[in-house]
């Protein structure tokens, strides 16, 4: 029980295929966040706040206390910024893999518990504030209408017993 032999497990490497497919998952998650990231950099007057301070998970009042002071707000956007621009460089150029790695799944565990899906999982975000007969569906400011951010361009108004798609939302 629990007796030692002189034999020494050896880790193979990933057959050529499988590393070929790693490397392109491996590009493709770098190239992710470092388009999410440049995409912040250079959207004149982007911030976080909005999606800080409509966090509706479990540590809501820890997102909503880092969206409730302008210093605060700063910080936050420039670490995300920069974040995301790091990870997405250290995976695509493969230095620093294991650190970008758990840099980026803490960074994508936070924005999970700052809006987890199962909490409100629907594409379209109709905000509260309007009559029910008469909601207002924003979109997100994403290239072709892909990040899905809900603090975008006012869209207009539908009626709320209707449902849109994503893509209808930006035909205006």
């Amino acid at each position: 029980m629990g007796e030692i032999t002189g034999e020494q497990h050896q880790i193979s490497s990933p057959s050529k295929p499988m590393a070929l497919i790693l490397l392109g998952l491996r590009l493709a998650v770098g190239w992710h966040f470092l388009y999410e990231g440049l995409a912040k950099l250079l959207i004149p007057g982007w911030t976080s706040a909005p999606y800080l301070l409509f966090s509706h998970g479990i540590f809501s009042g820890f997102f909503h206390w880092l969206g409730s002071s302008p210093g605060l707000i700063r910080a936050v956007d420039i670490l995300n910024i920069w974040g995301l621009i790091l990870i997405g460089l250290a995976l695509i150029l493969g230095c620093f893999c294991r650190v970008a790695s758990a840099s980026g799944i803490v960074l994508l565990a936070l924005y999970y518990f700052a809006h987890p899906p199962f909490i409100q999982s629907d594409f379209r975000i109709p905000l509260r504030a309007l009559p029910a007969d008469r909601q207002e569906y924003r979109g997100g400011a994403g290239f072709a209408g892909v990040s899905g951010a809900p603090f975008g361009p006012t869209v207009g108004t539908r009626p709320a017993s209707r449902t849109i798609t994503r893509c209808e939302a930006y035909k205006g």
